[in-house]
């Protein structure tokens, strides 16, 4: 198997991972946010979608030599680029609710105590806990779009749906 056939395969995990985590963030009724399994469900999802990111990041780092030299190496350079910065955006994220997830279930009572690990539970609160997950998310979700639509365009060319066609004469 080449590694033009694997980009797309776990290319859609962290998509469908992290959109499903940005739209639990957005939701902000109190009736949902009460709820035991929702810290546990978001946490889950960014972190697995982060993870599962950097693995599709890694096999379409594997493509962008077949694209040196042609016009759609821009494209494949923005699209790498937006990916990073998907993974910067949801990274935060991560760490947020790894140090949310560890000081809730009382794990790694060593490395709690560390003053880095509480600065980083610290951090983890205010960016969980309040509207800055909210703003984090919808930049994730713009950049996830963005990426997604640039993917599109390099595998089946700028035409393949109205929102990838504007997004290509938008922004080349």
């Amino acid at each position: 198997m080449t590694p033009l056939n694997i980009h797309p395969i776990f290319v859609h995990f962290p998509v469908a991972l992290l959109t499903l985590a940005a739209t639990l963030e957005l939701v902000r009724f109190r009736r949902v946010l009460q709820k035991s399994y929702i810290f546990h469900t978001k946490a889950f999802l960014v972190i697995a979608g982060t993870i599962s990111g950097f693995i599709a990041l890694q096999t379409g780092e594997l493509l962008e030599h077949l694209y040196d030299g042609t016009t759609t190496a821009r494209i494949v350079e923005l699209h790498s680029s937006l990916a990073t910065a998907t993974l910067g955006v949801f990274g935060i994220l991560s760490i947020a609710y790894a140090a949310q997830w560890m000081e809730r279930e009382q794990v790694f009572t060593r490395l709690r105590h560390t003053s880095a690990f509480r600065m980083i539970h610290a951090l983890g609160q205010r960016i969980t806990e309040t509207r800055f997950a909210y703003v984090v998310s919808i930049v994730g979700l713009t950049l996830i779009t963005l990426t997604g639509a640039l993917g599109g365009i390099i595998a089946y060319g700028p035409d393949i749906d109205p929102v990838a066609s504007f997004i290509y004469r938008l922004l080349f």
